[in-house]
């Protein structure tokens, strides 16, 4: 089991949270493509990937800039999906 995010506490605690000794934790940004690549790169075949990482928005999507529509996107679903 894989912890990644920016915050090596919070990491930690998540960790620690659960408790396992099993997981390792690796500060990491998602929004650094060449990052993420080198992070999986190393890691062998995957069962499954969680991704609770991003942005969020408020308001309706239906005013939401074209431009942060997309990136919110791709920060959820096709960063993730490359990683694969």
């Amino acid at each position: 089991m894989l912890f990644a995010g920016r915050n090596k506490d919070r990491l930690n605690a998540a960790r620690d949270e659960i408790g396992t000794s099993a997981a390792d934790t690796l500060v990491l940004d998602v929004t650094d493509e060449a990052a993420v690549a080198a992070a999986f790169a190393g890691a062998g075949a995957l069962d499954h990937i969680v991704a609770a990482a991003a942005g969020s928005v408020r308001g309706l999507l239906v005013g939401l800039e074209t431009g942060k529509a997309r990136a919110l996107f791709e920060s959820k679903i096709t960063r993730p999906r490359r990683s694969q």
